[in-house]
């Protein structure tokens, strides 16, 4: 687990690709 978290706060390309997916969710959540 603590490697996943490193691995997630050493790319924040990652973190930006995940965020655009929780607002495309959060989109289509939204209607």
């Amino acid at each position: 687990v603590y490697n996943r978290l490193t691995s997630y706060e050493a790319e924040p390309a990652e973190d930006s690709s995940t965020q655009g997916l929780i607002d495309h969710f959060r989109g289509r959540h939204r209607g």
